[in-house]
């Protein structure tokens, strides 16, 4: 027989990402932090503890534990552990050390998309003994994106909260090259571009010319975000929708469908594309109309697809909305 291969992070992530997101909506632990914290104290499932007894979370034993035991090196020699029949029951008696700890308790009253909160929260209150911890966490949630599995346990839950409708989620880190500067985004790129450009003694024309090509051609990295439970990028300055397009492997025809446009479309920064298709219906059972808005913007600003929301409302595409008008967004 081969030996088993080691589990990989991404290999992890996938493995347990609906348990996850299960114990979310069982008992209000964000899933993006049982995550961080079961790839970071099992080694991603292939630490000594987690093979030997399925705790995924280094949880001891404590004195109200009454059930298996195993004894593993830590902060002291040999100290008692808990031990699982599954890997699931890891996960569970995770959720509910946490929920039914009284010292976690102020945990529970952030926002579940507030990663950086709780992680700094679970250091606050003892659950680790690393002063780095909190940043540990924090760098697996940006590095892996492991808050959008906090926003879908949202979503499946059913949930009316501001965290729901909009979450800004950064895309995963890009690995670093070493040969190259590494930026935050077009507009930084471009910043660097023509400062060099100045500082070079050719700097005609033709030159400038040169630091606008090749400044439109730099890394586009977008900052996701989740509308209604459809993923959305948020136009900034000098953003396309080539540039959005090419990222996410799709073409424009197909942007341009997921968002109710065509090819002569205005978009102006502010504006969130979507790079999937929207919903039929939204969270909320009706938006308040603003000054400026139309319908269109509106369909983009609740994540609903622009045809059902006419239909809801017996609108035309080009009718002329008022301010303090109330439109339906789901039945």
């Amino acid at each position: 027989m081969f030996a088993q291969q080691p589990l990989k992070v991404i290999d992890y992530i996938e493995k347990y990402k609906s348990i996850a997101i299960e114990e979310q909506k069982r008992t209000g632990v964000p899933a993006a932090i049982t995550l961080a914290q079961g790839i970071h104290e099992s080694g991603f499932g292939n630490g000594d503890l987690a093979k030997r007894s399925n705790n995924h979370f280094g949880i001891k034993c404590k004195a109200t534990w009454t059930g298996a035991k195993v004894y593993h090196d830590d902060d002291e020699a040999q100290e008692c552990f808990r031990a699982y029949d599954s890997e699931f029951e890891s996960y569970r008696d995770h959720s509910d050390f946490l929920k039914n700890n009284q010292r976690y308790a102020f945990l529970f009253q952030l926002n579940p998309a507030d990663y950086k909160g709780w992680s700094n929260g679970l250091r606050k209150a003892g659950y680790a003994t690393n002063p780095r911890y909190p940043q540990i966490l924090i760098k697996l949630i940006e590095d892996y994106n492991l808050n959008l599995h906090t926003m879908l346990a949202l979503l499946n839950n059913n949930s009316t909260s501001d965290s729901l409708h909009y979450a800004n989620l950064e895309a995963p880190a890009m690995p670093k090259d070493d040969s190259k500067v590494e930026v935050a985004g077009i507009a930084s790129v471009s910043n660097t571009i023509k400062t060099t450009a100045t500082n070079n003694a050719a700097n005609t024309p033709a030159a400038k010319q040169q630091v606008e090509t090749e400044a439109a051609n730099q890394v586009f990295i977008p900052t996701l975000n989740i509308i209604n439970g459809s993923k959305a990028v948020k136009i900034t300055k000098g953003v396309t929708i080539y540039q959005i397009a090419k990222y996410y492997n799709t073409t424009q025809d197909k942007i341009y469908s997921y968002n109710d446009m065509t090819a002569t479309s205005p978009v102006k920064v502010g504006d969130y594309i979507f790079i999937e298709p929207k919903q039929k219906r939204g969270i909320y059972r009706s938006y308040v109309v603003k000054l400026g808005d139309d319908v269109w913007s509106i369909s983009q600003q609740m994540g609903i697809q622009l045809s059902h929301l006419l239909s809801l409302n017996k609108l035309a595409s080009n009718a002329i909305l008022k301010a303090g008008q109330t439109l339906l967004l789901a039945k």
